[in-house]
């Protein structure tokens, strides 16, 4: 048996709370998740949770009444 498939089926056999426990420590302690250098355009005023990709919208900029899309 691979070291995959004895995890899954340790992993599988964990109470719904234990794998959630064992997911975050693996997140917290063995992954390097960072988008460091990444930029993809200005934050503006507030960066909401997620990946951020492109400018904020402006209260200024005008919009089509019927789609929505810039004008």
């Amino acid at each position: 048996m691979s070291n995959k498939e004895t995890f899954d089926k340790w992993f599988n056999n964990l109470s719904e709370q234990e794998q959630d426990e064992i997911i975050s420590h693996v997140i917290r302690t063995k992954l390097s998740i960072s988008n460091e250098g990444f930029f993809s355009g200005p934050t503006g005023k507030t960066l909401e949770e997620g990946l951020f990709s492109g400018p904020a919208g402006s209260s200024s900029r005008q919009v089509c009444g019927g789609c929505g899309r810039p004008i």
